[in-house]
Formats: C-alpha cells, structure tokens, sequence
C-alpha cells in the first residue's frame, strides 16, 4: 500500500492493483472518492480511469504510480502519439458544468500546459502554429502554448503549397477577419 500526495488536498492511495483519489477540502472533508484502472501505459507515463455518473474520467500518472494530472478528462489522452509521432503536445479535453466539451493540451510529461478553455484545439500539433477556437473566433498558439494570433477571426486554415515533385515547399497559415 503506497499514499502519494499530489498537491494541497489531494491524494492518491495505491492498494492491490487499483487506485483510491481521493480529493479533500482545506476543511479535510472528503469531497470525492474515485478507484480507478490502468486504461494505458506507453513510455514513462499511464493513463488511469474512474467510471462516475456521467461517465468515465482520466488522469495521468507516471511509470511508479505517482499521479501527475487530477482525473479530470472526459477523452482519454493519446500518449502515445508521444512516441508514434514524437510529438511534443497532446490534446486533452473536459466536460464543462454544462456538459460542453473544451480543450487543453499537455506536454511529454503529462503536465497541463494549456488549460482547457478552448471550443476546439488543431489535431495538427505537429506544426510550428496551432489554430484554436473560442467562442466561433479563431487564434493562433506556437509550440510553447502563447497566444500568438488573437481570437479574433472567423476562419484560419492550413496552405500547403506543392513543388514539381510532391513536396510541401513551405508551410501557410490563411487567415479571413
């Protein structure tokens, strides 16, 4: 049996094969109890699941069993696009209090470095540029998550201009105010 503190007011017990998180108050009261599973383990990260009300819920830990993410994703994250495509990013996404879907991403070791605020996020996470969606307006982020074009159009989409024998000669973004 192994108790692993994740941050202020929260656990995570680890008892034959199955995961206890609980999540407390300051007040420690307990706010909510979830055993979850192994879903995934590519690398040196998991993914661990609980099964509620509304569905299944994901989190991250690490190869030793310590929790990395809250359990708080409704898609599990395709880790393994890590190593199959060595990307940097991976798309997450939570259920809002209204049941809508909204996107963040994480890095290699499963830390959030996007919140998940956005209506939509480019499976393209291989480029230098990403188009994100907010409220029908389209921005832009770099690899590093900076809001580097504001959410301020109504449409952005990929270029790929082709040279003579089938290359991608040079990457552009369209962007329509």
């Amino acid at each position: 049996m192994f108790n692993y503190n994740i941050k202020e007011g929260m656990y995570l017990h680890y008892n034959f094969g199955l995961f206890l998180f609980i999540s407390l108050t300051l007040s420690s009261e307990i706010f909510a109890q979830q055993n979850t599973q192994l879903y995934k383990a590519v690398g040196e990260l998991k993914v661990i699941y609980t099964t509620t009300s509304s569905g299944k819920q994901y989190g991250i830990t690490d190869k030793l069993d310590n929790p990395i993410s809250e359990i708080k994703y409704s898609t599990p994250p395709r880790i393994e696009k890590f190593r199959s495509y060595h990307l940097k990013l991976c798309k997450v996404s939570i259920l809002d209090k209204n049941g809508k879907t909204l996107y963040g991403l994480i890095d290699r070791n499963g830390q959030e470095v996007l919140d998940c605020k956005y209506d939509d996020i480019s499976d393209k996470l291989d480029y230098p540029y990403i188009p994100v969606q907010q409220d029908d307006k389209y921005g832009i982020i770099n690899q590093s998550c900076e809001l580097v074009a504001p959410l301020v159009y109504d449409k952005i989409s990929f270029m790929y201009p082709v040279d003579t024998k089938g290359y991608v000669s040079k990457f552009c973004i369209e962007i329509k105010p």
